[in-house]
């Protein structure tokens, strides 16, 4: 039987080219290409768009070889992983403040738990991160190991594991199925339950711009959201959405530079002006749901 991509938020076959590949071969992949943070390959697959829900689907999202490949991930970006973390903790403390110290937290997709470990650091004692790359949970820091483990969400958790509010990062572009995993972190959250959620947006201004150079077409991304996309999704998912804006990231430089397109002179940049922490927009947004 032949497998057909769908809109994963609507179900819809109705899709039409957004992007065309540039891959001589769907097998153009390395350890390094399903590595968070990693700088900007240029390679990327056909991606489709649902035009009801302005999410774009790469044909690889029905490839199961290319799936299995996180797994053997290498983890390259231990430095930018904890200014990320920074900067979503600024995002969302004060949502999380509001929750209680015996309110339990589950990260999808933790890498080596810089995020756990600001919520550990903050008395939040009850979280647990999940992250399939092993690569990138050996580099976890001893403090963080306890709280962190192997595996994919929801096959990792026992049946009767529940929690308060998940935070989901830059991860929703790598999952096949993105509507039955928050359907399932639905039926996981205590009520009242949130969602805490950061991604791409394939429509910003700045993507938009930079078009097939765009660091986010990618061949480790399955899907991207626009706004709308992403706000569709966790309401077809159950979720009441209570709010969504642009999201502001500080990374050094070098980092930004290593997003541009290869054709930029990165190299004519002195070293000492590449370690500066740079902040800026860049076409993410975030997202913050409730379960009632």
């Amino acid at each position: 039987m032949t497998t057909v991509l769908v809109c994963p938020s609507c179900k819809r076959h109705q899709l039409s080219l957004h992007l065309k590949s540039n891959l001589d071969s769907l097998q153009e992949a390395n350890e390094l290409s399903f590595s968070s943070r990693k700088r900007n390959e240029g390679r990327f697959p056909n991606f489709f768009q649902c035009s009801l829900c302005e999410i774009a689907v790469s044909e690889l999202s029905i490839s199961q070889s290319f799936i299995a490949q996180y797994e053997d991930a290498l983890y390259s970006s231990p430095k930018e992983e904890a200014m990320a973390a920074n900067s979503y903790w600024r995002l969302f403390k004060s949502d999380i403040a509001a929750l209680s110290s015996k309110s339990s937290f589950l990260e999808i997709g933790c890498g080596a738990g810089f995020f756990i470990h600001k919520l550990l650091k903050h008395n939040f004692l009850h979280v647990l991160g999940l992250e399939p790359s092993s690569d990138a949970l050996r580099s976890a820091s001893a403090e963080v190991q306890p709280y962190v483990r192997h595996g994919n969400f929801p096959e990792s958790l026992g049946d009767k594991e529940s929690f308060d509010a998940v935070f989901i990062f830059q991860t929703l572009e790598h999952l096949r199925n993105p509507r039955e995993v928050l359907e399932d972190v639905y039926s996981r959250l205590k009520s009242p339950g949130f969602l805490f959620v950061v991604a791409h947006d394939y429509l910003s201004w700045q993507n938009q711009m930079l078009g097939e150079k765009s660091p986010i077409y990618d061949i480790q991304h399955f899907q991207l959201f626009s706004q709308k996309g992403l706000k569709a999704i966790h309401e077809a998912a159950g979720f009441a959405v209570i709010k969504q804006g642009r999201i502001w990231n500080t990374y050094p430089l070098s980092y930004w530079l290593s997003l541009l397109p290869s054709q930029f002179p990165k190299s004519s940049v002195p070293k000492l002006i590449q370690k500066l922490p740079i902040s800026l927009s860049v076409g993410n947004q975030y997202l913050v749901a409730k379960k009632s």
